[in-house]
């Protein structure tokens, strides 16, 4: 798919389709029933108890006999417990247990329910406040703050920072509109092909992307009302076990069977994940789900006026996380040492390669120094410098990135380490490290 428009991956196709599927079932599940208590402890079976137990097996049995380091060791370790309740607790994604998989991401995925986690309580809010009001009010309010979220995104939460981050809002976003105006949806294979073909003239274009974004929609919503969906009937939703299951699977296979081609490796880890998913479905997701049933036949209680209050405390908290988050220091930004180490190209040649502790080089007009790295691949505008693992400002113009480097970051002597990270992807990607020599002054 990358190869016929030049941005957009099959992977990120499928991660845009689950968002907008995702926002089109949650608001169409409020709408059917207007209970937000059920509706948030729906939402919660659905993900926490299955999201527990993967982290239990992936950090406690997978990586206690994967792992590099002595067990007791690896056990006892700070980032073992950072992964799993940073995880669980929807908190911050983690992505690296100390010695698995040699510093390559765990589970990438799971960010990916921290995002969805955020916009379930944005819509929990807002379906609460216009509950039994005109429709054209939510509809305004979801129009605000995506126009917000594109124009701002440090303003809304749910949006980040990131092109993936405001595309998967966006959809989501979206998704709920076509449930809350699902009586004015055509639904019409004519417009699919329009949609396709206008898709396919800016392949390869800035103008893809947007057109692409609706193409996407209009694709779930004709794929999900064909007679072919309808036929097919599952034992069990096994798509969140897959979700969650999938990546550790294939990471371990590529592990013992690191000569398989990608397509081998898809296919084996495809077997064993539905086979786990399965397992999850059967065993923890449907008995929890069940739960739910039982519950919503039980008598309202006082405490229930309280959850609306409860989810605006929660949403508020979780954007005042994420504003600490990312908060900007003067000049740089701090770097997770826990980013992936993914191919993102390498970095063929930088400058400086050597600098007098304390000596500014390559001054500029307002006395700063700088320095240029030039990669074998293209950068972008979410490429940056890593210098000491501080993120200088950077600006990235095709295989060449300039930044300023604050003076404190060369007072010692010493090797300093310097790579690119894309933060056009989640996780971030970052390119192997070089080092630049920091010479004692004579």
């Amino acid at each position: 798919m990358a190869a016929w428009n030049g941005s957009i991956y099959s992977g990120l196709f499928a991660l845009h389709v689950f968002f907008f599927i995702s926002g089109l079932l949650v608001t169409n599940s409020f709408l059917n029933k207007p209970d937000l208590v059920s509706w948030l402890v729906s939402r919660a079976l659905r993900i926490l108890p299955a999201l527990f137990v993967c982290l239990v097996l992936i950090v406690f049995v997978l990586g206690s006999a994967l792992t590099t380091l002595p067990v007791n060791q690896y056990l006892a370790h700070h980032d073992t417990w950072n992964y799993f309740l940073g995880n669980l607790l929807l908190l911050r994604t983690r992505f690296i247990l100390p010695g698995v998989f040699a510093g390559k991401p765990v589970n990438g995925p799971l960010w990916s329910l921290f995002l969805e986690v955020r916009l379930y309580l944005l819509a929990a809010v807002l379906l609460w406040i216009f509950r039994g009001r005109r429709r054209e009010w939510l509809t305004t309010a979801l129009g605000a703050i995506a126009i917000v979220g594109l124009v701002a995104p440090r303003w809304i939460l749910v949006f980040g920072e990131t092109d993936n981050n405001m595309a998967c809002s966006g959809l989501f976003l979206l998704g709920a509109l076509c449930a809350l105006w699902s009586d004015k949806v055509l639904i019409s294979n004519i417009w699919l092909v329009v949609l396709f073909l206008a898709a396919n003239n800016y392949a390869r274009t800035p103008a893809f992307g947007p057109v692409f974004f609706f193409f996407t929609c209009y694709f779930v919503l004709c794929f999900g009302f064909s007679r072919f969906l309808s036929a097919i009937h599952l034992p069990g939703d096994y798509s969140y076990g897959l979700y969650i299951y999938g990546w550790p699977v294939q990471q371990v296979m590529a592990k013992y069977f690191p000569n398989w081609s990608p397509p081998l490796n898809a296919a084996s880890s495809l077997v064993i994940a539905t086979a786990v998913a399965a397992l999850s479905w059967h065993l923890v997701e449907k008995r929890c789900l069940a739960q739910k049933k039982r519950m919503s036949g039980a008598p309202a209680a006082p405490w229930k006026k309280l959850v609306p209050i409860a989810a605006g405390c929660a949403l508020a908290i979780l954007i005042g996380a994420g504003l600490y988050q990312l908060k900007p220091a003067e000049g740089s930004t701090s770097v997770d040492e826990q980013l992936p180490l993914q191919p993102l190209g390498t970095i063929q040649a930088f400058g400086p390669t050597e600098v007098v502790a304390g000596k500014p080089f390559n001054v500029q007009p307002d006395g700063s120094s700088a320095m240029w790295v030039r990669l074998s691949s293209s950068a972008n505008r979410k490429s940056s410098i890593v210098f000491q693992n501080r993120k200088l400002k950077t600006v990235a113009a095709g295989h060449v990135l300039t930044a300023k480097v604050p003076a404190e970051l060369f007072v010692n002597p010493g090797e300093v380490d310097i790579y690119v990270v894309d933060e056009n992807y989640t996780p971030s990607t970052r390119t192997p490290s070089t080092r630049l020599t920091v010479l004692n002054p004579r």
